[in-house]
């Protein structure tokens, strides 16, 4: 439930949003943010004198939740009441090399193309870098081949624990019919995480506007050999208690 947004505004109201199992009749000077029944995640309410009806219009307590995007694209998040919110961003995986070619008679294998990068995730300054797309399989002879090089991990930036490579999954690649020249798999994304406190410096604020991106997965190398898999696409997670 929310408290009405204008008054007046009965005290049954600010009593069935915040309960005061510590008293027995309505005590208004109990209501102060973080001393009573009103939790420090309010941050409308003040946590000092002077204190008013108004400032419990349209108030609410924080309640657990939290939201995750999967599909790119470009989100919206409004902030709501908390006591602490952690944001997880993941950056999309890098698509595999294709594997090289056998033409049969032919002095080399043709070598394989490579993967695309991902695309990175971001939400306030917390970024997760794309992973690199994986080398092609490298024709080295007539029916010899090497695998093709791993995609590079995707980067970190902004988060609390930053994990080069600890987002969504690069693409796998895959060999030739003979098992000549496997395509290098993509790099997986990266991941930054971080828990914020509400009234922290540069905690979201509750109410405000605020968006979060999420990248492609990249896709794979093609022809002229077998392609691989495409990279996983990026994931944005926020949860709040």
């Amino acid at each position: 439930m929310t408290i009405r947004a204008t008054p007046p505004l009965p005290e049954t109201e600010i009593q069935a949003e915040f309960p005061d199992p510590g008293s027995e009749v309505f005590n208004f000077d109990r209501y102060l943010r973080g001393v009573g029944p009103v939790p420090a995640s309010v941050t409308q309410i003040p946590a000092t004198f002077p204190l008013s009806w108004d400032d419990f219009l349209n108030a609410r307590k924080s309640t657990p939740g939290s939201v995750e995007w999967t599909d790119p694209g470009r989100y919206e998040f409004v902030v709501p009441p908390y006591a602490t919110m952690t944001v997880e961003v993941n950056g999309a995986g890098g698509g595999a090399g294709s594997s090289v070619w056998e033409n049969y008679g032919a002095p080399v294998a043709a070598s394989g193309n490579s993967g695309f990068p991902g695309e990175e995730s971001r939400f306030l300054a917390l970024v997760g870098g794309g992973g690199g797309g994986g080398g092609g399989g490298i024709g080295t002879g007539a029916r010899t081949a090497s695998p093709g090089v791993a995609g590079t991990p995707g980067t970190a930036l902004g988060g609390t624990t930053n994990t080069p490579g600890g987002g969504m999954l690069g693409g796998a690649g895959k060999p030739y019919l003979t098992g000549l020249g496997p395509g290098g798999s993509g790099g997986n994304g990266g991941k930054a995480v971080r828990t914020y406190t509400v009234g922290e410096p540069g905690a979201p604020v509750v109410g405000e506007q605020l968006f979060a991106s999420v990248g492609v997965g990249a896709a794979a190398g093609a022809f002229p050999g077998n392609q691989g898999t495409n990279g996983q696409n990026g994931k944005v997670r926020i949860s709040w208690t």
